[in-house]
C-alpha cells in the first residue's frame, strides 16, 4: 500500500497498488498546476493595479468558467462537477489577488 492516503482493512493487489500510486502521484501534479495557476493570477493582479484595473472582473471570470466548461464537456467530464472545479480555481485565484499588497 502506498503511504500517502491512509490505510485499508483488507491486503490490496499490486496492480491495485500500483494504481493508487499512480492516482496519488497525479493529485500532486493537480496541485502543482493550482499553484501554478494562482502564481499566475497574482501577476496578472500585480498587473492590473499597476494599469489601474480592478482585480475582480466578473465578465472575465464568466468567460474563463464557460472556456474551461466547455473544455470538460469535451474531454468527457461531468459539467457540474466540473464547474465546482473551476469556481473553486477562481475563488482561489480571486483571493490570492486580494491578498497581495
Amino acid at each position: 500500500m502506498s503511504p500517502g492516503y491512509g490505510s485499508t482493512a483488507h491486503p490490496e493487489s499490486p496492480e491495485l497498488a500500483r494504481l493508487r500510486e499512480r492516482i496519488e502521484q497525479t493529485d500532486r501534479e493537480i496541485v502543482d498546476l493550482v499553484k501554478r495557476r494562482v502564481d499566475l493570477a497574482l501577476e496578472a493582479g500585480r498587473l492590473k493595479r499597476l494599469i489601474g484595473a480592478p482585480v475582480f472582473d466578473p465578465e472575465r471570470e464568466r468567460e474563463v468558467e464557460h472556456l474551461v466548461l466547455d473544455y470538460a464537456v469535451q474531454s468527457g467530464l461531468d459539467e457540474s462537477h466540473m464547474r465546482l472545479v473551476v469556481r473553486g480555481l477562481i475563488a482561489l485565484a480571486r483571493s490570492s489577488q486580494e491578498r497581495e499588497p
